[in-house]
């Protein structure tokens, strides 16, 4: 697989989420591709497609379970195939566990701040790159 280049590095935001990919299509960083999906039916869909580099996922959808989302794309891609990021209104102290135990890189809380989202992003692409390079 080709490292990501600036036209390359995909990006799936599940759940209600349209903020972050607000902040993330604002900072016309040309490098990211974001794809949204609503449910976790819909995620599975796009996982099923195309690998994203980067999943950001609110764990309560209205649909399933969000670790149900995780569990599919481990198993589709490997336990560290796709970086994720655990996003929500609210993250109490069971999510933040079951986050560590899924190896979740980063967990964001609204109100989104654009600095934080882009750092956050920023990680993941030098963390890609490192486990990709030559």
């Amino acid at each position: 697989m080709a490292e990501p280049t600036l036209l390359a590095f995909n990006v799936l935001i599940v759940g209600p989420l349209g903020e972050l990919a607000d902040i993330i299509n604002v900072s016309q960083i040309v490098a990211i591709k974001v794809r949204s999906a609503a449910t976790g039916h819909d995620a599975i869909h796009h996982i099923s497609r195309r690998r994203p580099h980067l999943m950001i996922l609110d764990p309560h959808l209205p649909d399933m379970d969000g670790w149900r989302v995780v569990d599919f794309t481990k198993q589709k891609y490997g336990e560290y195939g796709v970086q994720t990021v655990i996003a929500s209104r609210t993250l109490d102290r069971m999510t933040r566990t079951v986050g560590q135990l899924h190896h979740v890189s980063h967990f964001l809380t609204a109100p989104f701040q654009s600095s934080e989202v882009m750092g956050v992003i920023d990680a993941a692409i030098r963390d890609w790159e490192r486990q990709h390079a030559w």
